[in-house]
């Protein structure tokens, strides 16, 4: 008797700890649909900008990124290239397209805040006022300087571009829910957030900080997910990134599927361990500091991927099921047939509201994407990827030939 007592005290706790992120991405989706606020206004843009490109064996796609950035910049900007680790010609072509490069070699210390603490210590004699970060394999549309730094100058907080993935189209189903799942994480879901007045995740590209936020930040780790926890130490700093809606960076998905699988490995287990390691300690701190953003942002970065939510929701569901049955007690089915309801709601949502090009027929497969995904989870639990590794770049996206956002 005792253990069946236990056994549903932990499956009513498993059902709250899924209610909660489904609760929070429920608002977030339905806040998405909300007026937009009123843009920041224009302003003259007479500061000094410094734009770092990190780049490990971009080669085939640095001169178009560098072109993309270059005719945006004024006379006093500086546009870098951190030639992390490369064993091809990323620097010299870089070079020759006009940027500043800076070469790095150490095979210990590998990933993207190292390349960006470098950049940032190659910039401290002579600091800009605003500091932009961009991928180097991804084209910065017209304006997206200009704009990222006039809102850093206004609101004195991070800035954080729309960036979306989208597949190409005739890609296969697992494709299609990917970009939707993508779309959910860095579309959606910041959009509702920052309609709602809250700071938004850093999503790796597209971000603007103020000088004095960066320079005193830690960057130097080889975390898979270093975007998510640079977020985390700009809300603890006070800079919390808010969303730029004028700036919409695109890329496309891998299309190989060994690309795909190699891509959202590092995604989902860099996302897990951030999760696991940084959304408990910022919601204790907003609590201890009276700090609503941080209590906001810490159960945003605690929402886990789409299709491991679901999972969770589906496992705790049949066992659920099973205790009803057997000892008719159906509390935690309840809160499980509510949690089902919120999260079904909130995908169609989105879908609906910013996703209609994508087919609908795409969600009756989701089961199969998700059963595509378990070794990935497996991976986690049983032998956790740690070290980055470059995926293989898809052709640049095809504005002709991409789904739409």
């Amino acid at each position: 008797m005792l253990f069946v007592h236990l056994l549903i005290i932990v499956q009513e706790i498993a059902a709250l700890l899924v209610a909660v992120p489904v609760v929070l991405l429920l608002i977030e989706c339905v806040a998405s649909l909300f007026p937009r606020p009123q843009s920041v206004s224009e302003s003259d843009r007479s500061a000094t900008v410094a734009v770092l490109v990190p780049a490990h064996n971009e080669s085939a796609l640095i001169a178009a990124t560098v072109a993309s950035i270059l005719p945006q910049l004024e006379q006093r900007d500086r546009l870098i290239v951190i030639a992390d680790n490369c064993t091809d010609d990323t620097a010299a072509i870089a070079t020759a397209a006009g940027a500043t490069v800076i070469e790095r070699s150490d095979s210990q210390r590998r990933g993207k805040g190292y390349a960006l603490a470098c950049g940032v210590d190659w910039l401290r004699p002579a600091p800009p006022e605003v500091l932009i970060v961009c991928d180097a394999d991804l084209e910065a549309p017209p304006d997206t300087v200009a704009k990222l730094t006039n809102q850093v100058l206004q609101t004195n907080q991070a800035a954080q571009a729309q960036y979306i993935l989208s597949a190409e189209r005739g890609a296969d189903t697992k494709q299609v829910i990917s970009s939707l799942a993508f779309l959910v994480k860095n579309i959606v879901r910041p959009m509702g957030l920052d309609r709602i007045g809250m700071s938004v995740p850093l999503t790796g590209t597209g971000m603007a900080f103020p000088w004095i936020a960066i320079a005193q930040t830690r960057l130097a780790n080889g975390h898979l997910a270093e975007d998510m926890l640079l977020g985390v130490r700009m809300h603890r700093a006070g800079f919390g990134p808010r969303l730029c809606r004028s700036v919409t960076i695109r890329g496309a998905l891998p299309c190989s599927a060994e690309a795909a699988l190699q891509q959202r490995t590092r995604w989902e287990h860099g996302h897990l361990g951030a999760l696991l390691s940084a959304s408990l300690p910022l919601f204790i701190e907003g609590i201890r500091r009276r700090r609503l953003a941080l209590m906001v942002a810490a159960l945003d970065y605690a929402v886990p991927p789409l299709a491991l939510l679901v999972l969770f929701w589906g496992a705790i569901t049949s066992v659920s099921l099973l205790t009803g049955f057997t000892c008719r007690v159906w509390g935690a089915l309840w809160l499980n047939g509510a949690s089902g309801i919120m999260l079904a709601v909130a995908i169609l949502l989105a879908w609906r509201a910013h996703a209609k090009h994508l087919p609908f027929s795409a969600l009756l497969r989701v089961p199969f994407y998700i059963l595509w995904k378990l070794p990935i989870y497996a991976r986690f639990v049983i032998r956790r990827q740690t070290e980055w590794i470059r995926t293989p770049r898809a052709a640049p996206l095809d504005p002709t030939s991409a789904s739409r956002f």
